[in-house]
């Protein structure tokens, strides 16, 4: 199929007004992770009114619908879209610019509920082009709360029993109408974790009545930049972070307690271990040494995303050179949650038109697309599910 893919047809153009509507829609009205109620009833209207009678919610604020198979075996394939947005503030003048303060959909998911949706509306006006079952998706808290997890205890891969799962991202690394994805583990896990320091408060001009917690915290910070660059094999990538130091009091005093959050990321599960109980040692040494108090939690994981190879083989036969090669990222994906189920297949969606403009990262103040990129993941999903490709691409 590759010679022409994608094939952007009167039925998927004629897609186009809607998915540009549907995505502006959802980028004007961002919700944070755990709070997508007005999203959800605009994912619910939507797919009720296309007629869906097994639709609902799942997993607080996300959504669970079943496009039933007219013809065929109606084996089972799920899609994904996730649907929560970021803290922050979107710097665009944009008509459709977040009307929210402070929140932004910064990392496309506005783009993945369009695409979703409008593969339906394609399902539902081509009822003869299906023949397998087809589970919608639309999970909340994707960003930093695991909400695959609570969908799959909710049944997402249930009833009915799903044995293949897709799902597209937006990524403006890659070229308009290309893909992006690798077979193994593309993206890295994630072990998110928070430390805790406390000790006597005091008086900065007396600093021997009290304990230095900045000093723990200093002393914290270098020593894991240098289990990172000296106790991991430089072959085995590994990344160590610390993002955020709480507990300030005043430039006059010696706070009682200083928090920092960190994550490490490594895609093998080894080196993860090993730098787990690093962490763990160092933390205490550094307490031992400044006679404070610490605590260590581990406040986050999420296994590395690794695409069955298969489904990887597949897609690159299918789509030719539109398959961009691509380094695994140290990114996390709680999309991983549901290859630990069933066979998996995450790929990135091209959205970087130098022309338009459309080159900022994700999860910054500018990030912006042109809707038409859409059309490519459209594509590709109709195209894996017309051609039953899950089927033929797990059997080989």
């Amino acid at each position: 199929m590759h010679a022409s893919w994608p094939d952007l047809d009167a039925s998927l153009q004629a897609l186009l007004p809607e998915v540009r509507a549907l995505r502006r829609t959802f980028h004007a009205a961002p919700e944070l992770s755990l709070h997508e109620h007005e999203t959800q009833r605009t994912i619910l209207e939507y797919l009720t009114a296309l007629g869906l009678t097994e639709v609902g919610a799942i997993a607080g604020t996300g959504v669970k619908a079943v496009v039933r198979a007219k013809t065929g075996s109606g084996t089972p394939v799920a899609l994904r879209a996730d649907m929560d947005a970021l803290p922050v503030e979107e710097r665009s003048n944009a008509a459709y610019a977040s009307r929210r303060k402070g929140v932004m959909h910064a990392c496309g998911h506005d783009g993945h509920m369009a695409m979703l949706l409008a593969l339906a509306k394609w399902l539902t006006s081509n009822p003869e082009r299906q023949r397998d079952d087809v589970v919608l998706l639309f999970q909340p808290a994707e960003e930093g709360f695991g909400g695959a997890a609570r969908m799959l205890a909710e049944g997402g891969l249930r009833d009915p029993k799903v044995e293949a799962i897709f799902g597209l991202h937006l990524n403006p690394e890659l070229p308009v109408g290309h893909l992006g994805c690798l077979t193994g583990a593309m993206l890295a896990a994630v072990h998110d974790f928070d430390v805790v320091f406390s000790g006597r408060g005091g008086h900065a001009a007396m600093p021997h009545h009290a304990d230095d917690l900045l000093a723990c915290i200093a002393e914290l910070v270098q020593t894991l930049h240098f289990l990172v660059a000296r106790r991991v094999d430089p072959f085995s990538q590994a990344v160590l972070t610390i993002g955020r130091i709480d507990g300030w009091a005043g430039r006059n005093v010696l706070p009682e307690r200083l928090a920092l959050e960190g994550t490490l990321r490594t895609r093998d599960d080894g080196v993860a271990a090993s730098l787990r109980e690093l962490l763990s040692e160092t933390v205490d040494q550094v307490a031992r040494v400044h006679g404070v108090r610490a605590e260590l939690h581990w406040v986050r994981h999420y296994p590395s995303l690794r695409n069955h190879p298969g489904l990887v083989g597949g897609l690159a036969e299918m789509v030719g050179p539109k398959l961009v090669p691509m380094t695994p990222l140290m990114g996390g994906e709680d999309f991983a949650f549901y290859q630990a189920e069933v066979p998996g297949l995450f790929v990135f969606v091209g959205t970087r038109d130098e022309t338009a403009g459309t080159v900022h990262p994700l999860h910054s103040p500018g990030f912006d697309f042109d809707e038409a990129a859409l059309l490519t993941g459209v594509a590709l999903l109709r195209d894996i599910l017309v051609g039953r490709c899950h089927r033929r691409w797990l059997a080989g």
